[in-house]
């Protein structure tokens, strides 16, 4: 088979890409197969052979990428913002612009199921590790918030952390298919109810509210 192009290359890895993380993202590593991802990108197996050499490089790429997504939208943003308690208010909002990007409007909730037909021990420690970078953020800035007198110093940082961590991986799942208005009063709901659990100071919980309505209003 004679090489394509190098633009042609990149173009068709996009399409298989996008094909393959979509279906992965709504039936899982066990309920995607090669054959269903050429079909979907439009692609002979050959092709799509040719970019890959099996199923579970292709979903272990797939996997940094949803990763990637949560990362740039949650996490960067909270470590860019100002005071400890702005910090883990922008947690949330990202959690809200997350559930706005439109590479996940089809489902994430595949990643989350436990393949049961390969180990995958690469794709579990892309997991363990991005944990464990999110906890190590969490924590950073939960501490922040506990040295400046925002949150409880009686509640250990790690207990709060994963908390919080559990919070934004949860609330991915079952809000896809919300309006964003929706999206938007569940995650101000669910920041608000985090920060009164957690803080010292209740006008924290006040800030979070209007922040919340500041960006309604800027929508």
């Amino acid at each position: 088979m004679a090489r394509k192009p190098a633009n042609e290359q990149g173009d068709t890895l996009k399409e298989i890409q996008t094909a393959a993380f979509r279906l992965f993202g709504r039936y899982g590593y066990d309920g995607v197969s090669m054959q269903k991802v050429a079909q979907a990108a439009g692609l002979t197996k050959a092709a799509l052979y040719w970019h890959y050499e099996n199923k579970d490089q292709l979903y272990i790429d797939c996997l940094r990428r949803l990763l990637q997504i949560i990362r740039a939208h949650v996490y960067t943003e909270a470590l860019n913002t100002g005071s400890p308690s702005t910090r883990v208010t922008s947690l949330f909002s990202g959690v809200e612009d997350l559930m706005s990007d439109s590479q996940i409007n089809a489902g994430v909730a595949g990643y989350w199921l436990d393949p049961s037909t390969s180990d995958l021990p690469e794709a579990r420690k892309v997991i363990t590790d991005f944990e464990g970078e999110s906890t190590a953020i969490l924590e950073r800035l939960i501490r922040d918030g506990v040295q400046s007198g925002d949150f409880d110093p009686s509640i250990p940082v790690e207990d709060m952390a994963r908390a919080l961590h559990s919070i934004i991986e949860t609330v991915v799942l079952p809000m896809r298919q919300q309006s964003p208005e929706e999206v938007r009063r569940h995650v101000n709901a669910l920041s608000i109810t985090f920060i009164r659990a957690y803080s010292k100071n209740p006008s924290m919980a006040d800030n979070v509210l209007s922040f919340g309505q500041a960006r309604a209003a800027g929508d």
